[in-house]
């Protein structure tokens, strides 16, 4: 059973719907069986509702794995990936939330896990994070995000299963991702315009941040925009 954590039903539904000229819709005999379940209508609109959704997403799969797929598209696993293809693999992730992390860097609890036990290493590094924070959450518009060996996911909140503030208590690190690889981090265009190539030294700066912090393992990571998020 997949429990989602992150699943983007707008793509998904855009996907299916040119793929199938509609969704895929459950059996007659799915039909029939929850129907004769003694629970609300409701709910049992509610577990269709999911069920087509988990249909949406194995038809996608399915798709990316084919071996018609466009090989420059075809899922890849995270040691195998380009750009332009799709991750679909068990990776070791990290989550993080800025709005979470500011939280904590607050005076009053800073006042608090300082005089406990945190080294002063830990302590000093910290205070580079809270430093930082107002650029890199400029420079980054997301609030949450997964970090891998080279891997940077942003989440979309609007896709979220989970409560942002929760969520790292809600899975183990080895998680399931599937979503595009659109960039590396560090990529300067030299035909960009002056100001594009400003901004993307701003990111690059950014992302050399997140390195210095410990957010990120690698100095220039696969940017992926995720699909689907589950353990």
């Amino acid at each position: 059973m997949k429990n989602f954590l992150y699943y983007d039903r707008d793509f998904l539904n855009l996907f299916i719907a040119q793929k199938d000229d509609g969704f895929t819709e459950i059996t007659e005999a799915e039909a029939s069986y929850l129907n004769a379940l003694d629970i609300e209508q409701e709910r049992i609109k509610d577990i269709i509702t999911k069920k087509q959704s988990n249909n949406i997403f194995n038809h996608f799969e399915k798709y990316i794995k084919d071996d018609k797929t466009d090989d420059s598209s075809k899922a890849r696993k995270k040691d195998e990936i380009i750009i332009g293809c799709y991750l679909n693999d068990n990776v070791l992730m990290s989550f993080f939330c800025f709005s979470h992390i500011e939280n904590l860097l607050s005076n009053e609890y800073r006042r608090t896990y300082k005089s406990e036990t945190l080294n002063n290493k830990t302590f000093k590094n910290l205070g580079k994070i809270q430093k930082n924070f107002d650029f890199l959450k400029a420079a980054i518009p997301y609030d949450v995000f997964l970090c891998g060996e080279n891997l940077f996911i942003p989440l979309n909140e609007k896709y979220l299963r989970v409560d942002k503030n929760k969520i790292w208590f809600s899975f183990e690190r080895e998680i399931k991702i599937v979503g595009r690889v659109n960039k590396l981090a560090h990529e300067n265009n030299v035909e960009n315009s002056q100001i594009i190539q400003t901004l993307n030294e701003m990111q690059n700066i950014a992302f050399s941040m997140l390195l210095d912090l410990g957010f990120i393992k690698s100095k220039n990571p696969f940017i992926v925009t995720p699909i689907a998020v589950y353990i």
